[in-house]
């Protein structure tokens, strides 16, 4: 069963920051939904592979589910979101795929970026 509810703390520049996030309710899941269907449609001029990702996924994932954050600005536009440091969008999204295990990304083969040899992930929830 997933969590109901997490709330992580983090250090950002000697601020503590906690963020909350929670289980997606129905209206949550189209929020997300919508969110990732805007990211489409900016992300037809983008070049960035990177910046497709994060504006589809984890911007939509990450923000639908919080609900409260204390210790650093938000609501975050994408061009902020996309500034913070990766290991607080890592642990973040570890909080938000605790709570909602059914959004984690599951891919069906998975280039190694070294070899180029494809493999399957292994299940993670």
């Amino acid at each position: 069963m997933s969590e109901k509810q997490m709330t992580l703390a983090y250090t950002l520049d000697e601020a503590e920051v906690t963020i909350t996030v929670v289980r997606a309710s129905a209206k949550i899941g189209i929020e997300r939904y919508l969110l990732a269907s805007k990211g489409v449609e900016e992300n037809k001029e983008e070049t960035s592979e990177a910046l497709k990702i994060l504006r589809m996924m984890l911007y939509p994932d990450l923000t639908v589910t919080t609900k409260e954050v204390t210790g650093m600005k938000y609501p975050l536009t994408f061009e902020e979101f996309i500034e913070l440091p990766e290991d607080l969008i890592n642990v973040w999204a570890d909080a938000v795929y605790k709570c909602n295990p059914s959004w984690r990304l599951q891919l069906q083969e998975v280039a190694d970026p070294l070899s180029g040899e494809k493999t399957k992930p292994s299940k993670k929830g």
